[in-house]
């Protein structure tokens, strides 16, 4: 359901079905995402890492596009994904060369050094702090959501859950 507050107690119906006398509703801005794309997003990726957990297949190729998804979980993968499809990151952190953690807003912040010993296995020298959910725009939000379900179709997942999961988007655009 979405309303739009004219005045107090007062309201217009944005949608087809209109509140019930009696039901309690929990009212949600719909310029600033919803629940509801969280928890599709959430539901997207967890039902991703389980098809190629169960398929044993995390590097999957369509066209000249090569997807690597190898991660240990599906907090990892929604990380890639918001990493690579979404927002991206909020700000970076680096070990200078005194050992002290320093932030910066780009990436053309840090310095090469950095990035060399990140790039020769020392992990921990540069850190990429991602947006968090909640700074997502509506617009960042859907966007994320259709290139998950994209990359979802390109790759092959078939599984029941992400069929019920789409069928469910699909009602609640009615």
């Amino acid at each position: 359901m979405k309303i739009l507050i004219l005045e107090k107690e007062q309201y217009l119906s944005e949608s087809k079905d209109a509140p019930e006398v009696g039901r309690r509703y929990f009212l949600e801005d719909a310029q600033t995402g919803s629940k509801a794309q969280n928890n599709t997003f959430h539901a997207l990726i967890d039902c991703f890492y389980k098809w190629m957990l169960d398929s044993d297949n995390f590097v999957h190729e369509n066209g000249n596009i090569i997807y690597d998804f190898s991660c240990p979980d599906a907090e990892s993968l929604k990380k890639i994904f918001k990493a690579r499809y979404g927002a991206g990151a909020d700000y970076y952190k680096y070990v200078n060369d005194e050992f002290a953690m320093v932030q910066a807003k780009t990436r053309v912040e840090i310095p090469e050094y950095a990035w060399e010993s990140f790039n020769a296995g020392n992990k921990h020298r540069v850190e990429q702090v991602l947006k968090s959910w909640g700074q997502y725009t509506i617009q960042q939000r859907t966007h994320l959501i259709d290139m998950t379900i994209k990359i979802m179709d390109q790759c092959g997942c078939d599984s029941k859950k992400y069929f019920i999961i789409l069928e469910g988007m699909a009602e609640n655009d009615r």
